[in-house]
């Protein structure tokens, strides 16, 4: 079975997207971004925005939840507010999702393969 190049491309760009997904969740690399404005005079309004991930989860990736409001109490103020909260793009990816993945676009490349043989192999039985 002989691979195409386009599929050997496909294969090493999957491999390399899902590759980065892992990395930066097993080195927790989060890619924080604080976006602060003035609201209306009266306080400081703030939202933070992972870009890559804010740690392990034990949601199955794309199945996530990629925003949240998180409560906190500003060093003006006694009573808390909620600030938005970017989770990430790959927001609980762990080893489970890079396996079930990487089988994906292994099968994605071979089992049609496995199939045109499978029907020349019962093509040649028949004649």
């Amino acid at each position: 079975m002989k691979i195409t190049i386009a599929q050997r491309r496909f294969l090493i760009l999957w491999v390399l997207f899902h590759s980065f997904a892992l990395f930066v969740n097993v080195f927790k690399i989060s890619g924080t971004i604080v976006n602060e404005s003035y609201d209306a005079g009266t306080y400081w309004k703030s939202k933070y925005v992972q870009l890559f991930t804010t740690g392990p989860d034990e949601d199955f990736w794309p199945i996530t939840e990629y925003s949240s409001y998180r409560k906190y109490i500003p060093y003006y103020r006694d009573t808390p507010e909620e600030v938005y909260n970017f989770n990430g793009i790959f927001n609980s990816y762990d080893f489970t999702e890079y396996i079930f993945y990487f089988l994906i676009g292994l099968g994605i490349v071979f089992i049609p393969k496995l199939w045109q043989e499978r029907k020349a192999v019962d093509n040649m039985k028949n004649i």
